[in-house]
Formats: C-alpha cells, sequence, structure tokens
C-alpha cells in the first residue's frame, strides 16, 4: 500500500472514531431526556386556576376569551364533514367564531347544518334561554356546550367535523343542569334538549381501542409461548429463554388489563364515593399496581442481561467458549435470574406498607394503578433509563467492533454474527423503540402525578357535591394523561412477540411444513374430484340400466 493510502486510512480511522464517540454522546443525551422532563415538570407548580379549568363556564355564548382559552373546551374530530354552510344566526355567533380559531384556524367558518336547520335551532335556543335564566350556573357551564351540538363546525376542505362530545352532554344532563332536564322531561320539552347518545363517546372509543390492541399483544404473545414449548431444545436453551421471561412477563401484563376492562368500576371503585375510593384504593388496584410495577421492571432487567451477555459472547468468544465448556454458563443465568426476579421487589414492598407512596388509581376511568410520580421514578423510570442506557451502548460497540473487523479491515472475522444473533439483534431493536417511547410517555406523565391528583379530585368532589364552576371537568385529567399515547404504546409492546417469534420460528422448517400442507391440500382435492368423477360415471350407467331394462 503505497505511503497516500496509509494516510487516506489513517484520516479514514479517526473519522470513524470520532463519529462512534459522537454517537455514543447522542445515544447518552437522548437518555437523558426523560430524566430532564421529569425534574423540569415537577419544578412548575400546578396552578389550578389557570390549567384545571377544563369547564364549559368559560365558554358562555357571550365569552370574548375563548381562543385565549382553547385547553379549556373539549370537542369531538371526525372525518364525516359532507357539507358545509355559512352560520347566519346571532345566539353563537361570537362562540363559534372563537371555537373555530381553537379548531380550524384558517379560511371560511363553517358549520354542518343547514339553512332550515339553523333555524329550527335557533328557536330551540330561543326556547330554553327564558328556562336557563333561572339556573345561572346551569347557563354558565351549558352555554358553550349548547352551541357546539346545535352548530358542529365543518371543513369540507380536509371533510372533518368538530362535535361536542359525550362526556360533556353527559356532565350537564346528569349533573349542573339535572333540574333543568327534569323539568323540561316533565312538561313535555324534552326533545328541545341534547341527545347525549347521539353524540361519540371519546373515553369508551379509547378504552376499546386499548383493548383491542391488548388482545392483540396477548394472540402474539400465547402463540410465541406455544412455539417456544414446541421448539424448547433452542428457545428454552441459556440465553435465549431470557427472551421466553419477557414474553411471560407481558402476558401478565396483558391479562391484567382484560381482567380490568370486563369490570373496570367494581374492580377498582371500593366505594359509591369517588372520593373515598381515592382515600382507599381496592385490594385489585394494589394488585395491578404490583403486577405493572413488577412486570415492567422485570422485562427490562431480562433484556438488559441478555443484552450484557450477548456483548460477551461476542466480543469476547474465546471466554465465552470457555465459560461454556467449564460449566459456568449454568451458574450465570442463576445468578441472572435471582436478580431480575428480586431486584424489583424492594420498591414494590415499599409501595405496599407505605402510605404516602401507595397504589393508587390515576386516571378516570382507571386501568392500572401506580405509586406517586416521585416513587416511579426513581423505582421505575430512572432504573430502566439507566438499564437501556447500558444495554444501547454495549450493542453500539459490539455493532462498531463487528463493522471495524469485518468492512474496515475487508476481511472476515471469527465474530461475525449468525443468523439466530441476528434475529436476537431484531428482537433487541423492536424492545428498544418500545422501551424509548414508554421512558418518555412514562416519565411525563408521572411527573405530572400531582397534577392528576388535583384534578381528580377536584373532578371527585364536583361528583359528590355538586358541580362547582371553573373546576368540573374530567377533560382536564384526560388532557394531562393524553390517552392515545397510552393506546401507542399498547400497539408497540404488542409488536415484541412478533420479533420474538421471528426469533424463535426456524422458517425452513416454516416453509417445509407449507409446502407439505399444500401438497396435503392438492391431493385432498384430486381426491374429491376422483371420486365425484366416478360418482358420476356410476350414476350414469344405473341410469342407462334403469332405462334398457324399462
Amino acid at each position: 500500500m503505497s505511503s497516500t493510502g496509509k494516510k487516506e486510512l489513517v484520516i479514514a480511522k479517526k473519522i470513524e472514531n470520532v463519529l462512534f464517540i459522537v454517537l455514543l454522546v447522542v445515544v447518552l443525551g437522548l437518555f437523558t431526556v426523560p430524566i430532564i422532563v421529569y425534574y423540569r415538570s415537577t419544578s412548575n407548580k400546578y396552578d389550578s386556576g389557570t390549567n384545571n379549568n377544563g369547564n364549559l363556564s368559560e365558554g358562555a355564548i357571550n365569552n370574548n376569551n375563548v381562543s385565549q382559552n382553547c385547553p379549556r373546551l373539549s370537542w369531538s374530530q371526525d372525518n364525516d364533514a359532507s357539507e358545509c354552510h355559512e352560520y347566519t344566526g346571532t345566539a353563537c355567533r361570537n362562540f363559534l367564531h372563537q371555537w373555530f380559531q381553537c379548531t380550524i384556524g384558517e379560511g371560511e367558518l363553517n358549520i354542518g347544518v343547514s339553512q332550515q336547520e339553523q333555524n329550527q335551532h335557533e328557536q330551540t335556543i330561543g326556547s330554553l334561554s327564558p328556562y336557563l335564566e333561572h339556573y345561572k350556573q346551569c347557563q354558565q357551564q351549558s352555554s358553550a356546550f349548547i352551541c357546539q351540538y346545535f352548530f358542529p363546525l365543518a371543513d369540507c376542505s380536509t371533510g372533518k367535523s368538530y362535535k361536542a362530545t359525550k362526556e360533556d352532554c353527559l356532565l350537564i344532563s346528569t349533573g349542573v343542569c339535572s333540574d333543568l332536564w327534569t323539568l323540561a322531561n316533565s312538561f313535555g320539552y324534552g326533545s328541545l334538549l341534547p341527545d347525549c347518545s347521539t353524540l361519540p363517546n371519546d373515553t369508551q372509543i379509547l378504552i376499546h381501542s386499548e383493548v383491542v390492541a391488548t388482545s392483540m399483544g396477548l394472540i402474539f404473545c400465547i402463540v410465541t409461548v406455544a412455539v417456544a414449548i414446541k421448539e424448547y431444545k433452542t428457545s428454552l436453551a441459556y440465553p435465549s429463554v431470557l427472551v421466553f421471561f419477557q414474553v411471560i412477563d407481558m402476558i401478565a401484563y396483558a391479562i391484567l388489563l382484560i381482567i380490568t376492562a370486563i369490570d373496570r368500576n367494581g374492580l377498582y371503585c371500593s366505594s359509591v364515593s369517588l372520593l373515598e375510593t381515592l382515600e382507599n384504593p381496592t385490594p385489585f388496584c394494589k394488585f395491578s399496581g404490583v403486577v405493572f410495577h413488577y412486570a415492567i421492571v422485570n422485562m427490562a432487567l431480562w433484556w438488559f442481561f441478555h443484552v450484557a451477555i450477548f456483548f460477551h459472547k461476542v466480543l469476547f468468544p474465546f471466554q465465552a467458549n470457555r465459560f461454556e465448556k467449564l460449566g459456568h454458563n449454568k451458574y450465570i443465568f442463576a445468578t441472572v435470574t435471582i436478580l431480575s426476579l428480586l431486584l424489583p421487589l424492594p420498591a414494590i414492598i415499599i409501595c405496599l406498607t407505605v402510605d404516602k407512596f401507595k397504589y393508587n388509581i390515576h386516571r378516570f376511568p382507571t386501568t392500572l394503578c401506580s405509586s406517586n410520580g416521585d416513587m416511579w421514578f426513581y423505582s421505575t423510570t430512572l432504573p430502566i433509563d439507566l438499564l437501556f442506557t447500558a444495554g444501547v451502548i454495549m450493542l453500539i460497540i459490539v455493532l462498531w467492533t463487528l463493522r471495524n473487523k469485518t468492512i474496515f479491515l475487508k476481511k472476515k472475522s471469527h465474530t461475525e454474527l449468525s443468523t439466530a444473533e441476528k434475529k436476537i439483534l431484531l428482537v433487541f431493536a423492536f424492545f428498544i423503540i418500545f422501551g424509548i417511547f414508554i421512558l418518555g410517555y412514562v416519565s411525563d406523565i408521572e411527573a405530572k402525578s400531582g397534577k392528576i391528583k388535583v384534578a381528580l379530585r377536584e373532578y371527585f368532589e364536583c361528583e359528590a357535591f355538586g358541580h362547582i364552576p371553573e373546576k368540573c371537568d374530567r377533560g382536564t385529567f384526560d388532557k394531562i394523561y393524553n390517552p392515545y399515547m397510552s393506546f401507542t404504546a399498547y400497539m408497540l409492546m404488542s409488536l415484541i412477540p412478533l420479533s420474538v417469534l421471528n426469533f424463535i420460528l426456524k422458517w425452513r422448517s416454516v416453509k417445509s411444513a407449507g409446502n407439505k400442507v399444500i401438497a396435503l391440500t392438492k391431493r385432498y382435492l384430486n381426491f374429491l374430484y376422483h371420486e365425484e368423477k366416478s360418482f358420476a360415471t356410476s350414476s350414469e350407467s344405473a341410469l342407462g340400466d334403469l332405462s334398457s331394462k324399462s
């Protein structure tokens, strides 16, 4: 090699080393984000006067400040805007213009109601106004909802419509305006009132979508376990069995979520009083908290130890082979198993015995219970974050080392990955994607657990003692919790067993079995065809004999 070529090689090597260091710094920076998010969130004081006002009292028909308080309003969004009409009425003009700024923001204000229907709704609002005058609190909180209900916004350029929510309708009709609803129905004016059954129920849709995602994950997990048992000689051998343990954790977690969906209120409500439920969580709530806490930490531990074993095997193959020949692997496996099973327990015991850190509901309707924000962060989020950081760095070192030995030096290496090792890398990658999403999401949610608790308590107080202006919207803690992100997390979790299934399956055997099934199917169809043909021939001959005899 010429001196110029050697210099280029040295420069290229230095550039690669710099890129390697930059990559490690980026990874470290990425995994510090959950910690930064947590401390920034906890440092911000919760102003109940500004953050907890999800109510409709701010949205009175004549209110001129709705556009400044968009987070206080709730609405549902659909893709069913088939017609757009200009609003020509007067009762809701101010509110609709300001609501338009919160939703569409640009273009012309249109609603999905024809001119004839607009006139009817204007008359209805005019008929309701005298009654609302006698119920000031009802008037304050229902005026914005009435405008949303009768005059939903429509954006024909995108096909989207913006409507009132079923949750708001039920809160108003059964809460602050229940007297007016009862009176109107008693005197035959119920037809004038909004019909809650016609509105979309976002909460139920989200709950059902979470159940669907969890059920998919459970099915994938069960199939994976069945295949693992069939291929037990490879899938249940060390260290592949660590992946199997992760799937078991996911099965326990998924079953718990499905049980929760069957009887949510019965399992999590210790009393008809929502406030008492908040103070005294049910045994199932505590049980769900224990399973959730244990499973998520346990999965991270199994993953980390598997990555560490993979790291040692690839970078130190001679030592790994020596350990295997000397029978040291069984001691390593025993140590890993004991640590993974026992490390989550101290924090769980503290949460069960110390009232300050007890497992409790953190959203409503609830899914699983958890401890308060500080305890959850230090016992779950921070340890998992450290495990992921160390594991990802080890994987980067492995891949970088292999690249240098096989590509940079232009030669084959004894550390070249096998097909099984490439498959396990895919499993690691899926779990990293799921883990990063969960870390960012959960760290933010748990950092706001104090806000959620305040919002929940105020909502429960409203349910118990009557709706208090500026404090009574469940949308407050729904917005903090963001259940759409929860659904995404369940969907990502359901993909992990698919990667494990890919790792366990021997695709040549699957292809061979598939070919056998196809061959048997063809043979069976041919048999049916020949049987049918012989039957038709014998029938024709029998008919011929009968006709000759006659």
